[in-house]
């Protein structure tokens, strides 16, 4: 129902669904539904989807939309099966699909220049809010604080690749990736990929530029952002303030039980994911590996592809499982540091801690063989 709502809702049964659907095109001011002119399209000969056209209106805007209706065949009788909706663009406010080249905004040194958005952040939804807001001749600036556009993907461990098909990491404009790339992108071709996109569209980005802060001004309605980088210490003024910042992979922090004494007591390597690039000096040793969402598994197949000796863990509430060495079978598995701590393993142990683990674990380091021996970090995000 994004013609009506702005956010993603699914509504189930006749009843309901034509009960708010009726009450939302009341409130929305619904215009009559229209054929688009798109011919019906037969879908894996098990529905028949038709596209129709509406408006809606949005306070002073009217909203163009699109709205689909699958129909299926019951008994002789096509009956709608399940119907779509979604906002396509604003009337007399340009297309956000349909790309522009990037106008100059002048010479935007000047205190007095206000930008429409300034957008901090040049991952995935940086990038496409940067490029709807060119579509939209909308004067805007993308600060990332990496050296290049990209590198927050091209810059991580070697193994990484999406756990998501590739269509769902397209950038607007078109299909971002080739039909012969591969279906789970690698992680230094996620970033060139990024970066050729805003290149080809020529994205108004400043890279090398990290913001300070941001502070809104009520008598002017105005934000105003500090940054720092490659051109010094500088100030900017906007009207919308657009934070695209990730869920903070690059950040190390840890729980209240990896104090830094324990740290400094542990007598082998200590490797937090965001340092993590490959598994190559952990040849010959054994090691534990602390974490098994995403990113623990990668480093886990790491490991295992090189035939090293060494055992995965994680934590779930108070439930304890065995710790057992890696295999690809063993991949989805959970196992307790309680466990891992009675496995023997020796002081020239690796751990990793990509997530965060319980504050109560804090009584882990209290048992015989295991001060000192077995302590690291929480990875920030999957």
């Amino acid at each position: 129902m994004l013609a009506f709502t702005d956010t993603f809702r699914t509504f189930y049964s006749p009843d309901l669904v034509f009960a708010t659907l009726t009450k939302l095109s009341q409130e929305r001011q619904r215009s009559k539904f229209e054929l688009s002119g798109k011919e019906p399209q037969a879908v894996e000969n098990s529905w028949i989807d038709v596209t129709l056209d509406c408006a809606v209106k949005d306070g002073d805007l009217v909203g163009m939309c699109t709205v689909v209706v699958s129909l299926v065949e019951a008994d002789g009788v096509w009956k709608i099966w399940m119907l779509r909706s979604w906002l396509e663009s604003y009337e007399g406010l340009g297309h956000p699909d349909e790309p522009k080249p990037r106008a100059s905004n002048g010479n935007v040194g000047e205190d007095s220049h206000v930008f429409d958005a300034i957008i901090v952040g040049g991952g995935q939804a940086g990038l496409g809010v940067a490029g709807r807001s060119q579509a939209l001749d909308l004067d805007h600036i993308l600060f990332d604080n990496r050296p290049s556009i990209g590198d927050s993907w091209s810059q991580r461990y070697d193994s990484l690749k999406w756990h998501t098909i590739r269509e769902y990491g397209n950038l607007p404009f078109g299909r971002t990736w080739k039909p012969d790339q591969p279906m789970l992108l690698p992680t230094k071709q996620i970033g060139a990929g990024y970066k050729d996109w805003a290149l080809k569209h020529g994205i108004n980005a400043q890279e090398g530029t990290k913001a300070m802060s941001a502070q809104w001004d009520d008598a002017t309605q105005l934000w105003t952002v500090s940054t720092t980088g490659e051109n010094g210490d500088q100030k900017w003024r906007c009207k919308n303030l657009v934070l695209s910042v990730g869920t903070g992979h690059k950040t190390k922090s840890s729980p209240t039980w990896a104090s830094d004494d324990a740290v400094k007591r542990f007598r082998g390597k200590v490797v937090h994911s965001v340092d993590y690039r490959n598994a190559n000096d952990f040849a010959g040793k054994r090691g534990v590996v602390v974490g098994t969402a995403n990113t623990g598994h990668d480093v886990a197949e790491d490991m295992a592809n090189l035939g090293l000796n060494w055992y995965a863990s994680g934590w779930k509430g108070t439930e304890e499982k065995k710790t057992q060495p890696f295999t690809s079978e063993f991949c989805w598995k959970r196992a307790s540091l309680r466990r891992t701590a009675a496995c023997g393993i020796q002081s020239r142990s690796f751990v990793l801690l990509p997530h965060l683990m319980r504050t109560d674990m804090k009584e882990m380091l209290s048992f015989p063989g295991y001060c000192g021996r077995l302590v690291g970090f929480r990875y920030g995000a999957p």
